[in-house]
């Protein structure tokens, strides 16, 4: 992400399988501007699980809009700005062009067939679902959605988190599903679930 932005805050989540043999900070190859938080989690519980705490520490720090990348992923020069650029055109969830690393390949292939990078478009141009590897959404959206009761319910065991239950009081954001333990279509269920509470998605790509 280096030169990428100018501005925000970058939420690099690291997984206690990621930090077992060190407590030492990740090293970074060059400087994030302006600000990294990095939070270390105390047992790896899935994406899903970390994708909630970055949503929740973004919400803490008074983010308007966050926007989700794999670490698999290289974002473009322009991913910031487009992203921000498209949420302040229409607030909700937007997903992002992504292409595979290896086009022609089986996997490049299957991601294009079954829409794993870009989602499927629906009939009035909007995207039923987008991947989490390029995804950003309003946070006003999410607090609207959690309030129409979309919303996953905030945990009161020791250790934190959040899962999908009925009955449990309202979450401040739209979260996604922590019991997805694994990477399993959890951004799908989500997205899913933030169209079901009115919550816009729709494709970031020009074309």
């Amino acid at each position: 992400m280096c030169g990428k932005a100018s501005r925000g805050v970058f939420i690099l989540l690291m997984p206690a399988t990621a930090h077992r043999t060190s407590a030492a900070s990740p090293r970074v190859a060059c400087p994030l501007a302006p600000a990294v938080l990095v939070h270390r989690l105390p047992a790896n519980r899935g994406p899903a699980a970390a994708r909630n705490v970055g949503l929740l520490a973004a919400a803490a720090l008074g983010a308007s809009v966050v926007l989700f990348l794999d670490a698999d992923c290289q974002p473009a020069a322009d991913w910031v700005a487009a992203m921000l650029a498209a949420q302040a055109a229409a607030p909700g969830l937007v997903g992002g062009c992504t292409v595979a690393s290896r086009p022609g390949t089986p996997v490049g292939m299957f991601h294009d067939a079954f829409g794993t990078l870009n989602g499927r478009r629906a009939p009035d141009g909007s995207l039923l679902y987008a991947p989490s590897c390029n995804l950003s959404a309003n946070l006003a959206s999410l607090r609207s959605a959690a309030a129409r009761g979309g919303a996953c319910a905030r945990e009161t065991s020791s250790a934190g988190g959040s899962r999908c239950s009925s009955g449990s009081a309202p979450a401040e954001l739209l979260l996604f599903d922590e019991s997805f333990r694994t990477a399993a279509f959890e951004d799908v269920e989500f997205c899913v679930r933030a169209r079901k509470a009115g919550v816009p998605i729709r494709c970031g790509c020009a074309h």
